[in-house]
């Protein structure tokens, strides 16, 4: 008797298109399913729904989720992502913290793989450093800050070193630079193509990034 055999195949590569064409003939019908990468969006439900599984009610916030959704979403993988969370969700409980914060995010990702080294930072010139300084103290109690934030601390930051602050337009191409470096993000708000642009430090905690400035290159402003 005639006997019908089906067959599963699960590969990254287009494998069908390997074989010999009279071994393709065998597969007289065949359905090819390709399962793409995860967006930005489909990272925070799948993060939305692992809150919703292992933490408490209200232990964070929605927008922590979209800056660990924007952290992970370079490869398409959620695993990334759900390490961050679990790991980020660990820091906040070590400390007793009632809520994983901004800062409990970035810590997890400068534990798991660091971008933004000492080195890097030591590259930058005398505004940059003050421009990423404001930038830090604007993220201080929010996972994003806005330009208008950005450029307040500068101008307090400048008060407060005594150097002459840079106009808004030399000042956006400076935060421009850091975006470009890898050691700021800017993005439309939302991933839209209009609004307003925020800013975040994704990579490394902004406490420490203030310390090591203010320690390092503090007396050399002025």
């Amino acid at each position: 008797p005639k006997v019908s055999v089906s067959v599963c195949l699960v590969s990254s590569k287009d494998v069908l298109s390997m074989l010999e064409e009279s071994t393709r003939g065998i597969f007289k019908k065949n359905c090819i399913i390709e399962l793409k990468g995860y967006s930005r969006d489909d990272l925070k439900d799948i993060l939305v729904q692992r809150v919703q599984l292992a933490f408490h009610p209200g232990s964070i916030s929605s927008e922590c989720l979209d800056l660990l959704a924007d952290i992970s979403s370079g490869e398409g993988e959620a695993r990334p992502g759900i390490e961050l969370l679990l790991n980020a969700g660990l820091i906040a409980q070590q400390e007793g913290a009632k809520e994983v914060t901004a800062e409990h995010i970035r810590r997890a990702k400068a534990d798991i793989l660091p971008y933004v080294t000492e080195e890097l930072l030591e590259e930058l010139n005398s505004q940059e450093r003050l421009s990423l300084l404001s930038v830090a103290r604007s993220l201080r109690k929010q996972a994003y800050a806005t330009i208008i934030e950005v450029k307040e601390t500068y101008r307090l930051v400048c008060e407060g070193t005594e150097v002459k602050p840079y106009g808004d337009i030399k000042m956006r191409e400076i935060l421009k630079v850091l975006n470009n470096r890898g050691i700021i993000e800017m993005e439309k708000e939302g991933g839209k193509k209009t609004g307003r642009i925020l800013i975040s430090i994704p990579d490394v905690p902004v406490e420490s990034m203030m310390e090591w400035i203010e320690n390092n290159y503090g007396n050399k402003f002025k």
